[in-house]
């Protein structure tokens, strides 16, 4: 569903094309930018994928469009493109992942690669994800950090906090079922806590395959959460776990999880990837694990402090909360779209040409291999079918 706001003038105007279904990015990626344009009278509207056809009616209304997580093979976008060039509107791909280099993924990243190279530049959520697509793709590459919003802020600010027991909770948010390994990071750690504290409880929020070695005892697992009684949740927890694995791809993981938990003056313990170590300052205002060893040793002296966990906790929400509050990060995303906007504009139209004139002449040797399987003539069918490969590899 589109969302069209009620302001009709701004040196910006803004279309976002949202491409991820489940709609959890788009809150830090579109929505929190969206509702603070609003508030200093910004055009900023908000469409899906299934209303490209709309948003091609409306693009010259436009001076940057924002393509949030679109994948799509590119002719799927051919004509949008084709009117963005032809009234000179700017285009952004909007990205939170390291989506060049999804791992054992080529065709994904082939698509998102190809989708970029007919945008003006990238937008991205971490300073490793900024080097690493500018070198792959050769794009102006910028940061805009994922937010806090008015109504977590304000949340935390009212909520009580009120410890109803004597456990240690330490909570693990995997937010989706890709992040088994990443929690392995952890696990010989959390086994070692939980086999000798016995007040410490592991809850797990999000789908994740845990050891056999875990008792059912001391393991609390439960669903995905809406975001803000997802807050609610890991205010009464004691400890946040962030572990991930030292890889290209994670690396390119944000801090989200981090200043997070830090609003609800929760203490981090996390993997040392390049953002987590850009807004840990290790052993202020969270703590960064580089062994199994350091992992078991931090956790074991959280759990027995609990000064140290609400020292660091208190830190944490200083430094974590001005620093990602949307209000004030609002102006510094408006100086990156307004210094985009204001670069000399560049035609693409000749690399969306190149690109969906391959994707075309694939399909059409694609088809004439088809209806040579579908020939009676034998012979004829492996002579043709021999000469249509060679074909495929030297045209496509």
């Amino acid at each position: 569903m589109s969302l069209i706001s009620p302001f009709n003038s701004s040196e910006i105007k803004i279309a976002f094309v949202v491409g991820c279904p489940d709609g959890r990015s788009e809150r830090y990626r579109v929505t929190n930018i969206v509702n603070a344009f609003w508030e200093k009278n910004i055009v900023a509207d908000r469409y899906c994928m299934e209303e490209i056809d709309k948003l091609i009616q409306n693009v010259k209304k436009y001076n940057l469009v924002i393509l949030f997580r679109c994948f799509c093979e590119l002719d799927v976008l051919e004509l949008l493109f084709i009117e963005i060039y032809k009234y000179k509107v700017f285009v952004i791909y909007d990205m939170d992942d390291l989506k060049t280099e999804t791992p054992n993924l080529p065709r994904h990243n082939r698509i998102y690669k190809n989708i970029i190279s007919c945008c003006h530049a990238v937008t991205c959520t971490t300073e490793y994800i900024a080097k690493r697509v500018e070198k792959s793709v050769n794009k102006r590459t910028y940061v805009i950090p994922n937010t806090l919003n008015n109504y977590q802020v304000h949340l935390a600010k009212t909520q009580a906090l009120k410890k109803q027991d004597n456990l240690i909770k330490i909570v693990y948010q995997s937010g989706t079922n890709t992040h088994d390994q990443d929690f392995k990071v952890a696990e010989k750690a959390l086994l070692s806590t939980l086999k000798k504290h016995k007040n410490v409880q592991l809850h797990v929020i999000g789908p994740c395959s845990l050891d056999k070695k875990f008792g059912k005892e001391n393991v609390i697992f439960q669903p995905y959460m809406d975001y803000l009684e997802l807050q609610r949740y890991v205010a009464y927890m004691d400890i946040n776990i962030a572990p991930l694995q030292i890889i290209p791809y994670k690396e390119g993981k944000s801090e989200l999880k981090i200043f997070e938990s830090g609003l609800v003056k929760i203490p981090t313990v996390a993997s040392p990837i390049d953002s987590y170590k850009r807004c840990i300052n290790n052993g202020v205002n969270g703590f960064l694990a580089y062994t199994e060893k350091e992992w078991e040793d931090i956790l074991d002296k959280l759990v027995n402090n609990n000064i140290l966990r609400e020292k660091i906790g208190n830190q944490a929400y200083k430094d974590f909360t001005d620093k990602y509050f949307i209000d004030n990060c609002i102006n510094d995303i408006i100086y990156t779209y307004r210094k985009i906007i204001t670069q000399p504009y560049e035609n693409l139209l000749q690399n969306l040409r190149t690109r969906c004139f391959h994707k075309k002449r694939k399909l059409f040797w694609y088809e004439r291999v088809f209806s040579v399987l579908n020939s009676r003539d034998k012979s004829h069918k492996i002579i043709t079918l021999l000469g249509l490969q060679l074909k495929i590899k030297r045209h496509v």
